[in-house]
């Protein structure tokens, strides 16, 4: 119990944003796997219940934000989700206990409960053991081999390993350098081709907190600092100027003269804009909101992309229906509507690029396919809810991981930060601190080859499922033979 604890502590300080976190990584499960044989079912629970209750902290306030769900259920969504989430540590276990806690058993096991996470009914991507090397690109380098799938392994390799060591076992410690070894080669051999002319970027944080961004007494002058920030980009001359989600303080389309406003005072500028804004829709007398990306270049709307991927209790209710009689005693959002197509923005035949909107970037499986036609990602955001927590920086980490397995650049744009120009290796270029206004000018280069992990993103994930069947069977095998032997004995 006191190990599972220990474990639970430090891995939650491999995701604390200081200097050299993610060496915490490298021990998060090292105290867990001393006695791992000896573990049992509530020690898993354990586990996972303290580390995502602590990980976790920040969710109660962000939901009341977000979604205006009043504090209630808030802090019940919050503690629901911690509990359903540690339920994959109970999986963890079982599988685990398959493989007679195999080293390879246990490590692939946990890749696979990690895999089914991002994507059992809503899914959940945030707090992946390898985000927490996303400040350290020589360790993200196998990522556009294996997915971040092969970081995590390798992670909790080195837990194991260092368990071993720590149990007297020396011989294992030669393995650690070799795991490095194998990432420099990695490191070394991802070298794309660049052809295609740089792309240059200008980056908009206007950095408004949510309190004022939409108090009805400020909206026009909310409004005038997103222009006149825009305009300030133009000004420079650059090819792309990106503008958080949600940038613009009211209801494009609804609020037609601000809509007309704004498009006019834009359309002098020659350079390509995409503005975040919430749109809406009117079905059957009820105004439905959409959250929307729009590119935008001298006063002509070129195209738009509506976020796919909603946030629970943010922008929809889950199982709004079938939980009636609990919702209809609490205050509840109206849902948002979710977009039905991936549009890939062209800026010309060379540059192209994809919009995840907020935390889409942290799904590997939805933006691998249109980054197989696009060259270049960008992200989105409005991470002002998460305030001066973790948050933002798990938010950020998590899509570095999409720059590497799919060797693009990425852009991102956050209204109160983290922005950053993050390239094909995880390293970001340019980055502004939280909380601060400010305009990031870099330069991207667009980038056409497609990685191992994009042409096959489910191959690591298959080959982890039959590692850890083949591992399963050969505990069976050992159990019989090693019982016959008894048995003789006898």
């Amino acid at each position: 119990m006191i190990y599972a604890l220990l474990s639970s502590f430090i891995a939650f300080f491999s995701f604390l944003p200081f200097k050299g976190h993610f060496i915490f990584a490298y021990l998060s499960y090292t105290p867990f796997f001393l006695k791992l044989e000896k573990r049992n079912v509530f020690d898993f629970f354990l586990l996972g219940f303290t580390f995502y209750l602590l990980s976790l902290y920040w969710l109660p306030r962000t939901i009341e934000s977000y979604g205006d769900t009043g504090w209630t259920l808030a802090v019940l969504a919050y503690l629901l989700l911690v509990l359903f989430l540690s339920l994959y540590y109970i999986l963890w276990w079982f599988m685990a206990k398959l493989t007679r806690y195999s080293l390879l058993g246990t490590a692939f096991a946990f890749v696979l409960v990690e895999f089914l996470r991002t994507r059992f009914l809503y899914g959940f991507p945030l707090l992946s053991l390898s985000h927490t090397q996303a400040d350290f690109p020589l360790f993200l380098s196998i990522a556009s081999y294996t997915g971040q799938w092969g970081v995590s392994l390798l992670v909790i390799l080195l837990c194991f390993l260092f368990a071993n060591i720590l149990k007297g076992h020396v011989k294992f410690i030669f393995f650690v350098p070799l795991i490095f070894l194998f990432l420099l080669i990695a490191y070394k051999t991802n070298n794309p081709s660049i052809k295609a002319k740089p792309v240059n970027v200008a980056v908009i944080q206007p950095s408004l907190g949510e309190n004022v961004k939409w108090d009805p007494r400020y909206v026009n002058e909310n409004t005038n600092l997103v222009v006149s920030m825009i305009k300030e980009a133009c000004k420079r001359g650059v090819d792309l100027i990106v503008t958080p989600e949600t940038t613009l303080p009211f209801y494009w389309g609804k609020d037609k003269d601000r809509t007309r406003e704004v498009m006019s005072s834009l359309s002098s500028c020659k350079s390509y804009i995409l503005l975040g804004v919430i749109s809406y829709k009117e079905i059957n007398g009820t105004t439905y909101f959409i959250n929307r990306a729009y590119l935008y270049r001298r006063g002509r709307v070129l195209d738009f992309y509506d976020k796919n991927i909603l946030v629970p209790f943010g922008e929809f209710v889950p199982f709004r229906k079938p939980l009636y009689p609990i919702y209809s005693h609490i205050e509840l959002p109206s849902d948002f509507i979710r977009g039905k197509r991936r549009t890939i923005f062209y800026l010309d035949s060379a540059a192209s690029f994809f919009t995840a909107i907020c935390y889409e970037a942290a799904f590997p499986d939805y933006i691998v396919l249109p980054l197989r036609k696009a060259s270049f990602l960008v992200n989105i955001t409005n991470d002002a809810w998460f305030g001066k927590t973790i948050a933002p920086y798990l938010h950020f980490w998590a899509s570095i991981l999409r720059s590497v397995e799919n060797n693009r650049y990425m852009v991102r744009c956050a209204n109160t930060g983290i922005s950053a120009v993050v390239d094909y290796r995880g390293r970001d270029i340019r980055k502004s601190p939280l909380f601060k206004r400010d305009i990031i000018y870099s330069k991207i280069f667009p980038l056409h080859n497609t990685t191992f992990y994009a042409k096959h993103p489910i191959a690591f994930v298959a080959f982890s499922f039959v590692v850890w069947l083949f591992l399963v069977f050969y505990s069976l095998i050992m159990r019989k033979v090693i019982s016959a032997d008894l048995s003789r004995t006898e």
